[in-house]
């Protein structure tokens, strides 16, 4: 289990607005190489319309975490995503969008499988986890919560990104209702 808070997140400007990478893998692998098998960022769409880098080879799933996005792959389909709503798509695609959002990413090299959800506590609630993917991770968005893991306690934070590994179990009580995004990954299939 690994914690990157939100005050050690690298953010860094594209041409519609900011994008905050929380993971790649392998761990020295990186965007602008285009040598990892995954990359979970968050990014900002500051202007009203903007063009999505090409990404060929990739897969990419693409979660609204505020606002309102219709994406267009051209010769594919469009989609309107709402908050929570998610998009998979061929990141060689040529993609544009209308609408000023954030958004949640998850991008794989060919033989990566992932998916990301909505998780949602209610108040005085908890959840028990036990990872069967290669890899786990928790983007916290809000609520008051605590992170139990092997018999200790962590305090989670809007905007706090955790990691966990295969047979790992945690739990997560919420004083609050509590939001986050999960994303589970398997690559262990890949050839690399």
């Amino acid at each position: 289990m690994f914690i990157l808070p939100k005050a050690l997140q690298h953010t860094t400007n594209w041409s519609g607005g900011t994008t905050t990478q929380l993971c790649v893998y392998p761990k020295d692998s990186t965007y602008a190489g285009r040598d990892f098998l995954f990359r979970i960022s968050t990014a900002t769409v500051e202007t009203e319309t903007s063009t999505f880098t090409s990404l060929p080879g990739f897969q990419r799933v693409l979660m609204i975490l505020n606002g309102l996005l219709v994406i267009t792959h051209q010769n594919h389909h469009t989609k309107t995503l709402h908050t929570f709503d998610s998009d998979r798509f061929d990141g060689g695609w040529e993609t544009s969008a209308i609408g000023k959002v954030t958004d949640f990413n998850l991008m794989m090299a060919e033989g990566v499988t992932g998916r990301c959800k909505h998780q949602l506590l209610q108040a005085k609630q908890h959840i028990s986890i036990t990872v069967e993917d290669d890899f786990y991770g928790v983007y916290w968005l809000e609520g008051n919560a605590i992170l139990r893991y092997q018999e200790r306690d962590y305090i989670l934070n809007a905007k706090d990104f955790i990691r966990f590994n295969t047979g790992e179990t945690f739990t997560i009580m919420t004083e609050e209702i509590g939001h986050w995004v999960s994303v589970e990954v398997d690559y262990h299939s890949t050839i690399y």
